[in-house]
């Protein structure tokens, strides 16, 4: 919770607007769950969180995104009964928005 980005992660961030700035396209995969890359700047389009991140929170539904200070669980503000996660995963209501 308290991590913060590192120079690496800065150094990642800097690349991609570099590499943005001559028209080209640079893509962050990351298998990190820590959310250290989007904290560090890095766009919601502009990287791939091949396991998720445990920072942010997604609407199913509507696509709409928060990343928070601590961690997230599945579930925790959701009803449990989200036509839109419900279609996705049935049986198991993912929503964590506010």
């Amino acid at each position: 919770e308290a991590a913060v980005p590192t120079p690496c992660h800065m150094a990642i961030l800097a690349i991609q607007e570099y590499v943005a700035q001559s028209g080209r396209q640079c893509h962050v995969v990351s298998q990190n769950v820590d959310g250290l890359h989007r904290r560090s700047g890095v766009s919601r389009r502009g990287i791939s969180e091949l396991h998720g991140n445990s920072f942010k929170a997604v609407c199913w539904q509507c696509d709409f995104e928060k990343l928070y200070d601590k961690p997230v669980h599945s579930g925790r503000n959701g009803n449990g009964r989200c036509a839109a996660c419900l279609q996705k995963v049935p049986h198991f209501c993912h929503c964590t928005y506010e």
